[in-house]
């Protein structure tokens, strides 16, 4: 779908008048720039999270889609059970990562002793 069809389809969903689904897609693109600008991210409701990421030292957006939109697209739920730690509930790769951080952080603190 390209920016006149997007336009066009919401235009039809909202029964807003063209210019105004312009001005909010703009508006819209704004103030997401502006909050990735930031550091931050932003969720929009349904479709999921952005975010702005160092990837091999530049910048990247990532995106994670919502529950909502992984059922509707069949996708692979983000955090199947199984793989969670039985002692920590957490996802395999955080609870691995949060062991290395609290490795490091035990060396540091070591080393100032």
């Amino acid at each position: 779908m390209n920016c006149k069809e997007l336009v066009r389809a919401l235009e039809d969903e909202s029964q807003l008048p063209k210019f105004r689904v312009e001005d909010i897609l703009v508006a819209l693109a704004d103030l997401c720039a502006e909050t990735l600008e930031q550091g931050g991210g932003f969720r929009l409701a349904g479709i999921g999270v952005f975010r702005l990421r160092m990837h091999g030292g530049k910048p990247a957006i990532n995106f994670y889609a919502s529950q909502e939109m992984r059922e509707r697209l069949k996708l692979a739920n983000i955090k199947p059970d199984a793989e969670a730690c039985p002692a920590c509930a957490k996802r395999a790769n955080k609870a691995a990562r949060q062991r290395r951080w609290e490795e490091k952080k035990r060396e540091a603190e070591h080393g100032k002793n």
